[in-house]
């Protein structure tokens, strides 16, 4: 399934249709015997609804790709007044735009106290492409340097957009527990 959809249309029909897409996006005439008709702007994820000759009603359903995130570090415990770096990967489905050969993607890095508290933010960081040989290896590396002052649960979250709409579901990694001693 694709995230970025171009829907187009085949009329094996020996008479002509139309389609109508609702939000007006897109408008197609099908004369008899066309193949491939395409509506000529990209659909987002999302529902659109849209009739063929004002009376069939269908919808294009167009699912967001997966994203990941993770986090890590050298270690769970630190000095009081030592830094940890952590680090990530951000990795999106193959259906997506080519982000790992231009673009660099954001993710938030938040951090609480323990469980009683809520996260907040406290960077973004640029998530780079990482150069890899192999095709099936694409993803995107983070790095940020943190000296927590006392206990730190951290998370990262992947939830930037490209202008126009939806490519990617959100993303979330699991949360890392940073005890700092004496």
């Amino acid at each position: 399934m694709s995230v970025l959809a171009y829907p187009a249309w085949v009329n094996q029909d020996t008479v002509a249709h139309t389609v109508v897409f609702a939000n007006g996006r897109c408008s197609l005439q099908l004369p008899p015997g066309t193949g491939f008709v395409s509506c000529p702007k990209a659909f987002f994820a999302g529902d659109y609804p849209y009739t063929v000759d004002g009376e069939i009603q269908a919808s294009l359903v167009v699912a967001p790709d997966w994203r990941t995130v993770t986090l890590g570090a050298r270690s769970h415990t630190i000095h009081r007044g030592s830094a940890l770096t952590l680090h990530g990967k951000l990795a999106v489905g193959t259906g997506s735009p080519p982000v790992f050969q231009g673009p660099r993607m954001p993710v938030t890095v938040l951090a609480r106290p323990d469980r009683r508290h809520p996260f907040h933010r406290i960077a973004v960081v640029t998530a780079k492409p990482h150069r890899s040989l192999s095709p099936g290896n694409a993803h995107s590396d983070w790095r940020l340097r943190v000296r927590p002052g006392t206990n730190k649960i951290y998370i990262v979250e992947a939830n930037s957009q490209p202008k126009g709409g939806q490519y990617w579901r959100q993303a979330r990694s699991k949360p890392f527990r940073v005890r700092v001693g004496r």
